[in-house]
């Protein structure tokens, strides 16, 4: 999932507004890669980020209730409306994973309160 946020950054360098998009595409690619390779989440961060990116998506929400089915069958840019609405799907995604990313750290033990348990 890091690669794939990061892809997703990467490809923002030719959006209007590239530096707002690279950088929330590029804090979820941290978080996933915090989780993969340090085996570290913070679920604060990750639910705050993902309340954040919600509540931006609902600012495109209204283009992807209207867009038609081309937003979803073309890779070419129809209108801008076609470009928000993707847009709102990039943000909708990433605030699940976050969330997915957050939750689950937070029902599993932590592992020193489990070698704790367990010592005991």
């Amino acid at each position: 999932m890091s690669l794939i946020f990061a892809c997703a950054a990467a490809v923002q360098a030719n959006d209007p507004d590239p530096l707002l998009w690279i950088a929330a595409y590029a804090v979820v690619a941290l978080q996933a890669g915090a989780h993969a390779w340090l085996n570290t989440v913070r679920p604060f961060a990750c639910f705050g980020f993902a309340l954040l990116l919600g509540l931006w998506s609902l600012t495109l929400f209204g283009n992807l209730a209207g867009a038609d089915a081309s937003v979803f069958t073309s890779f070419e840019m129809t209108s801008s409306g076609a470009e928000e609405a993707r847009e709102c799907l990039g943000l909708l995604a990433s605030a699940g994973y976050l969330l997915w990313l957050g939750f689950g750290h937070v029902s599993r033990p932590h592992p020193e309160a489990a070698s704790q348990k367990r010592a005991r």
